[in-house]
């Protein structure tokens, strides 16, 4: 969880784990609180990182836009690291630049998903496994990059 520092253990709430998503497109955020709402998830969306910070929310597991205003996605999780954050993570990107990914592992992010993402990316069987038994983020499908 990301209040409270580096503890990994996952934020149950009455409905589910608590997962935050981080986009600086709306649509996008909604569309993806809809998608893991449906898997019993609590979704709470940022448009910036700097509101992520800012609402420093009690979270299991962050799903973040490499491109966003402010700090990037890898920006953002090495300044949550640096926090003392363990906080599992998940970076969505449309870039296919291997630095992006080698350092998305040096930051021990659970995945990079390539975009367009598919729903068993971020939500899939093993993000079910991920939420029930453990602080492990959900395994990517074949079309991501698997950190962890």
């Amino acid at each position: 969880m990301f209040k409270g520092g580096g503890k990994r253990e996952a934020t149950m709430t009455g409905r589910g784990p608590v997962v935050a998503v981080i986009d600086d497109d709306a649509a996008v955020c909604e569309s993806t609180r809809f998608l893991l709402e449906t898997y019993d998830f609590e979704v709470r969306t940022y448009l910036s990182g700097a509101d992520f910070l800012r609402d420093n929310p009690d979270i299991a597991c962050l799903i973040v836009d490499y491109q966003l205003p402010g700090l990037n996605g890898l920006e953002f999780v090495s300044e949550l690291r640096r926090r003392g954050s363990l906080v599992p993570a998940i970076m969505i990107t449309a870039t296919t630049d291997p630095a992006v990914e080698r350092r998305a592992a040096e930051l021990g992010m659970g995945g990079v998903c390539k975009n367009p993402c598919r729903i068993r990316c971020c939500c899939g069987p093993s993000a079910k496994s991920w939420s029930r038994k453990s602080a492990s983020p959900p395994h990517a499908d074949p079309q991501a990059t698997n950190m962890g």
